[in-house]
């Protein structure tokens, strides 16, 4: 995202010399928030299945982003680390605020706090030569020997009140909050990435997206098994089984130990919001160590529309017990 890096380059810029400011917290990394669904060579019977094609495009998105925006914060909070304060506050370095070098009507000010285990930080924003500023971006971060949990609060209400960080999120309309958190070990396979979306929407030239108060899920254990969750709502008016109303879009995986597994993908219409052609559509696949596709089938009637029904339910590993059934 434009506007992490605008921020961290504008506050570095704005400090002159470096010095040894005895305090060195830790900070974010991009593995830190990385998905990694198990996607093998992506191998099919006739093709590779829709669900699990969609599942590694959702996943390769969020980590562009999130990835992103992991490094900007985690390279921000290491230049800072190099310089002293503009002031300090209890336990907290402040600095700033700063004016935008871009003809913008604004300020910046980060506030830091922690040490060499933990690190918490607020960016604020507001208008240049105001006193009230607003939380933009907020998160923290504890790293131990053996794991690194942390935060990354994302306010996209606060950013759309600030008029002139609008282009740098590259949509005509968008609102919500996002939170994003993880817990990793360091020494195994095990990792929780889950973003929380709290009446988040999104649209331009090319999407209109709403995730209302969705929530996205990666948890992988140690030995390597693990679920993915994705879940959004949108229009699909152009794939000829649905109309212009708006429907819920859910995609699950779940893998054992070896990386073999199922997907289920479903289009929903909820509580009466929705105009597909036949009611829900629920895509089900299994795939195997090498994500193989063994067996694909989408429920009827819209079987008779797309032919989508390959391989042999008995080669599944995992059985649909795994989504609650």
């Amino acid at each position: 995202m434009r506007t992490t890096w605008g921020i961290a380059t504008i506050l570095t810029l704005s400090l002159t010399g470096c010095f040894d400011t005895g305090v060195e917290t830790p900070t974010f990394v991009a593995d830190d928030v990385r998905v990694e669904v198990p996607t093998g060579n992506f191998r099919s019977l006739g093709g590779q299945g829709e669900v699990m094609e969609l599942a590694d495009e959702v996943a390769t998105d969020v980590n562009s982003w999130v990835g992103e925006l992991a490094v900007g914060f985690g390279e921000m909070l290491a230049e800072l680390n190099k310089h002293r304060p503009t002031r300090e506050d209890g336990e907290w370095r402040i600095y700033g605020p700063f004016d935008a070098e871009d003809g913008e009507d604004l300020s910046y000010m980060v506030r830091i706090e922690g040490d060499e285990s933990r690190a918490a930080f607020e960016v604020l924003a507001g208008r240049r030569g105001d006193d009230e500023m607003t939380i933009v971006f907020a998160g923290d971060l504890t790293e131990s020997d053996t794991a690194r949990t942390g935060r990354i609060m994302l306010d996209f209400d606060a950013i759309w009140e600030l008029e002139d960080l609008r282009p740098e999120i590259g949509a005509e309309t968008f609102g919500g909050v996002i939170e994003v958190s993880f817990d990793r070990e360091i020494d195994s396979k095990a990792k929780t990435v889950e973003l929380g979306f709290d009446g988040f929407r999104y649209s331009n030239e090319e999407e209109d997206l709403e995730y209302r108060d969705e929530t996205y899920l990666f948890d992988r254990r140690s030995d390597g098994s693990g679920e993915f969750h994705f879940a959004t709502w949108g229009t699909f008016d152009e794939e000829g089984w649905s109309g212009p109303e708006r429907e819920r879009l859910t995609v699950d995986m779940v893998w054992d130990d070896a990386e073999a597994g199922r997907a289920r993908g479903r289009v929903l219409e909820v509580e009466g919001e929705g105009d597909l052609r036949f009611g829900d559509i629920v895509m089900e696949e299994c795939f195997d160590p090498g994500f193989a596709l063994t067996w694909a089938q989408v429920n009827e009637p819209y079987r008779g529309l797309g032919g989508y029904d390959e391989g042999d339910a008995s080669a599944c590993r995992l059985d649909g017990s795994v989504f609650g059934d």
